[in-house]
């Protein structure tokens, strides 16, 4: 974690913390039936292209609840109608239909769907996307009981070479006409077979000219394209957004760059300073690793030339050290290879079981490692930030098996399309989706003091929870030297050193009122060590993160909970005290209870009080998205599950 961009603020430590301990509460938890149909979107069609892992975990974690005005809830259902709701002083909801999408029109050829959505824009305006590449006004009637809407007209994004529809998600309203989106990219395959199963990522800034007030705007046959103000490409979706001043803070696990010219970004800065600061990164080396339950098998490619003589690889329990010689004739490679330099393991091996060997006819060194811990799926190699300077290798990617990516793409058909219901996931999915499975245990303060001592430092870091994030800080477009290009624009994009673990985000409140709470939803939960800290972005985003709370030991005990849906916190603001996290899990198998684990801050305390309930799952159908209100000064927890509304009350 870089200290400057996430401050550790030590008066918040606990070292007298123990644990926390289960309490009884007095809570209410009432169920109403989703009125039409139901909300598991098994209308979202894939076509013939397999998601990625990264769109997967998008997807997983997607919140089908969306927050409006005047106390407006909406979603939109399978059939593609768009519902909206409210809760009454009698703590039972008020539904009301707005109106529906165009039911999208099927091809198989077609890049895979995200999920249709709904976002406020003003009280009288909402924007709802098909998730196939088509974005439409709607224009609402509130009143006391119903939200009643119609379509304008349809906005397109269009692929620039194929002029195809490209399927998007939005992540931000920045104003009443400019949206940010991100939208996954895919290569054409040759012989018109589709698209290519990897993807990456495009995040966009669109904007419509779309009058508000404009009655003729109202007709959604009418089609047009959605203008691009900037375009910058990743490799993952964003994880975090916020947006001041013209400005986007955008964390994902990796950075983002301008398409056309990568080398036009400036150098990488750090948060919290007004200089940029330069940042040398030697040239690292690539490699690949994949896994079983009981071992690790890494692949390295090398010069085929290169002596066997010559590799000298260093296995300890915790660490990986791998030199070259540099005598090699087709090589300027010097001791140790880059980002190879005494790794931390994320999990420990068995050097007295591991080997390695050279095939110098393929080019391939392999590294063959044991799990100490077997079945312990690892989500990362090595530990992130375990060596400076290493940068992106901290969080190379696990390689999948054609198996395993269908079978993860087979059951999230649940959520995302038509398909067999009664096949599981794997106990543990790939690339952090899900936790590790560890029992919550006692804690001596030396191992949750600061992170420095080897078991937080080290050990401690390998809990599952949470995702390695990046920062990009994304604002003043430049205009474009190439003449060819001279109409487009270019953002400027600074790449802030640090990346962190990111665990949650706010959890967010239902407006009651007509105004926009536009600091909602920045808060955010991240690792350190086995704790976890909360945070909030600067005003200007010149100056770091304000820490504002630590839970301790919660980053170790939310590794043990599985198949978690949403991790979410209580926002500090005008809201509750003290805070709380919310983590949501919301099993796979078919008729699965879903669970809401809560825990409390402990407030220097040696124990903190924590609560479970049920939440989804069996005939309510799986958690799809969750939001907060204050109906006549209570808050009230509303889950939106596949068949039904879940109040929970007294659990705030």
């Amino acid at each position: 974690m870089s200290s400057r961009s996430f401050p550790h603020n030590k008066a918040f430590s606990n070292p007298k913390f123990e644990s926390y301990k289960l309490s009884r509460s007095e809570f209410t938890s009432t169920s109403f039936a989703v009125p039409g149909a139901s909300i598991s979107q098994r209308g979202v069609q894939h076509g013939k292209t397999p998601l990625s892992v990264r769109e997967i975990q998008s997807r997983i974690h997607h919140d089908h609840l969306a927050v409006g005005y005047g106390g407006w809830m909406c979603w939109v259902d399978e059939t593609w109608n768009i519902w909206a709701m409210k809760i009454g002083e009698t703590f039972e909801p008020v539904f009301s239909p707005v109106c529906s999408l165009p039911v999208p029109v099927e091809n198989d050829g077609s890049q895979p769907s995200e999920y249709p959505s709904i976002t406020s824009v003003s009280p009288t305006t909402y924007l709802a996307s098909d998730g196939r590449g088509r974005l439409y006004p709607v224009h609402v009637t509130p009143s006391a009981t119903s939200l009643s809407g119609t379509l304008g007209p349809s906005y397109e994004l269009l692929d620039p070479s194929s002029r195809e529809l490209r399927p998007f998600k939005v992540e931000w309203v920045a104003g009443d006409q400019k949206i940010l989106i991100s939208s996954a990219k895919r290569t054409k395959l040759d012989d018109d077979k589709g698209w290519s199963r990897e993807a990456g990522f495009d995040i966009m800034l669109v904007n419509f000219d779309h009058d508000d007030s404009d009655e003729m705007e109202t007709d959604s046959t009418s089609i047009k394209e959605l203008n691009i103000m900037w375009e910058l490409h990743g490799k993952d979706a964003p994880i975090y957004v916020s947006f001041k001043s013209e400005h986007f803070l955008i964390g994902s696990s990796e950075h983002y760059s301008n398409l056309h010219s990568p080398s036009s970004s400036s150098d990488d800065t750090l948060l919290g300073s007004t200089d940029s600061q330069p940042r040398s990164e030697d040239s690292q080396t690539s490699f690949s690793w994949t896994q079983t339950s009981n071992s690790i098998t890494i692949s390295v490619p090398l010069p085929q030339d290169t002596p066997k003589s010559h590799i000298h690889i260093s296995i300890s329990p915790k660490h990986l050290t791998i030199s070259l010689n540099s005598s090699s004739s087709s090589m300027n490679v010097f001791p140790p290879l880059p980002g190879f330099d005494r790794r931390a393991w994320w999990d420990i091996v068995r050097p007295d079981e591991s080997f390695w060997q050279w095939e110098p006819s393929e080019g391939l060194l392999t590294i063959e490692l044991e799990k100490t811990n077997t079945q312990t799926r690892w989500p990362h190699l090595f530990l992130p930030n375990s060596t400076a300077g290493v940068g992106d290798m901290a969080d190379v990617e696990e390689t999948l098996s054609d198996e395993t990516r269908s079978a993860i793409a087979a059951n999230l058909a649940k959520f995302t399309g038509p398909g067999p219901s009664n096949e599981e996931l794997p106990s543990e999915l790939p690339g952090g989706l899900s936790s590790l499975l560890r029992d919550d245990m006692d804690l001596d303060d030396d191992e949750r003091e600061d992170g420095s001592g080897e078991a937080a430092g080290e050990d401690g870091e390998r809990g599952g929870v949470g995702k390695l994030v990046k920062w990009s800080f994304i604002g003043g477009r430049e205009e474009k030297n190439d003449v060819l290009e001279a109409t487009k624009e270019e953002v400027k994009v600074d790449k802030l050193i640090g990346a962190e673990h990111v665990i949650g985000s706010e959890l967010e409140w239902v407006r009651t009122g007509f105004r926009r709470n536009d600091n909602q939803g920045e808060e955010i939960l991240v690792k350190y060590s086995l704790d976890a800290l909360l945070f909030k972005p600067p005003s200007d985003f010149n100056s770091p993160f304000t820490h504002l709370k630590t839970f301790p030991a919660l980053s170790f005990v939310l590794s043990s909970k599985r198949e978690t849906k949403y991790i979410l916190h209580t926002p500090l603001v005008d809201h509750l005290s003290p805070a709380k996290v919310l983590a949501f899990t919301s099993p796979t198998t078919e008729g699965a209870q879903g669970d809401l684990f809560i825990y409390q801050e402990a407030e220097g305390q040696m124990t903190a009080p924590s609560g479970v309930f049920k939440m989804g799952g069996g005939e309510e159908g799986a958690l799809v998205g969750v939001k907060a209100v204050k109906i006549s000064g209570e808050d009230v927890l509303i889950g939106l599950c596949e068949q039904t509304i879940v109040l929970l009350r007294g659990v705030l």
